[in-house]
């Protein structure tokens, strides 16, 4: 099965400056407060007042993991604004909730078409993360990624991505996992989440870009540091990648077709942790709602153990009752 990028830093970016809720809101569902916000910007006329509905619209979907529809409200703003740059940095919202929904083609689409505007100023940086991140998107092997991070690692030599240092290391640690780019977040970004995510002491966020991405296959240790004031980042040639043997189909064993028509298990995933101890909290808070999670151990070719909790269900729907009783989670194909 083809891997891709789905969610990707959406996971970081969504809320940290932004509130959707007022304190009146509290009591009402996330459901709820989209639904009150749709009715309100349809009897909004005020300009001003439509861009803030439409952009708390964008946001409350987007948590939801409605990113199509987050991806429509995004859009709505640019169009309504004046000012270049705030139209820049609503499509660039826009292109991260196609991203995240896996839609590379659109994403690319949005980002191609501010490309004359965004390229320099404020938006700059996050128009050259995102054609980045839309790149590995498309990457099917940790072969495929060479070029793309070649290119964020060129980025780290820049002034003017400083404002998206973190991020792109954290993307090419977690991709290369050369421990080089953890040592320079520990250095310089002490205190950040990319730093306590890539050190696991904080917990991924349940998006499925962190678990379908292509990745190194083996921890590489390296004693090279980052200097952004050199003109080239010394690189280790890159290491073959043992591919898993293909299994030739017998006779005796049931064709893949006939497989998928035998009784379907759906598997979701609500958390990623590294203790156990959370994860068990987080199965009997479902528990609570009579949903019957369990946790896979997994340990991390950099010795880390994680804990994720799945959902495995006959019921199609599943995924929907999950979301329904206050959860966020992804489908896990296996």
């Amino acid at each position: 099965m083809k891997k891709s990028f789905f969610c990707f830093f959406c996971l970081i970016f969504v809320f940290l400056n932004f509130n959707a809720f007022s304190q009146s809101d509290k009591n009402i569902t996330l459901e709820e407060k989209i639904n009150e916000l749709v009715l309100e910007i349809d009897k909004t006329e005020e300009s001003a007042k439509k861009i803030k509905l439409y952009e708390q619209l964008a946001v409350c979907q987007e948590f939801a993991g409605l990113y199509q529809e987050a991806s429509k409200s995004y859009i709505a703003c640019s169009k309504i604004v004046s000012n270049q740059t705030e139209k820049d940095s609503f499509v660039l919202k826009a292109s991260r909730c196609f991203l995240s929904c896996g839609d590379a083609e659109k994403t690319d689409a949005l980002l191609t078409s501010i490309a004359s505007t965004a390229r320099v100023g404020e938006n700059a940086p996050l128009l050259k993360l995102y054609a980045a991140w839309s790149w590995l998107a498309k990457c099917s092997t940790f072969e495929e990624t060479h070029e793309p991070t070649v290119i964020l690692n060129s980025y780290l030599k820049m002034d003017s991505m400083k404002s998206v240092k973190k991020e792109i290391l954290f993307t090419l640690w977690y991709i290369t996992l050369e421990e080089k780019y953890i040592t320079t977040l520990q250095n310089e970004f002490p205190n950040s989440l990319e730093c306590a995510m890539a050190q696991g002491k904080v917990d991924l966020s349940p998006l499925p870009f962190w678990y379908f991405s292509p990745r190194r296959e083996v921890s590489i240790k390296s004693e090279t540091k980052i200097d952004p004031t050199t003109e080239k980042i010394e690189e280790k040639p890159d290491e073959k990648l043992s591919l898993p043997e293909t299994k030739v189909e017998t006779k005796d064993e049931p064709k893949k077709e006939e497989k998928l028509n035998q009784e379907k298990i759906y598997t979701y995933q609500l958390g990623f942790f590294s203790s156990k101890e959370n994860a068990q909290r987080l199965v009997d808070r479902v528990a609570e709602k009579n949903i019957q999670a369990q946790i896979k151990e997994e340990v991390r070719p950099s010795g880390n153990t994680y804990f994720a909790v799945i959902v495995k269900s006959k019921d199609s729907e599943i995924g929907t009752i999950i979301k329904n009783n206050g959860f966020e989670c992804y489908p896990v194909f296996e």
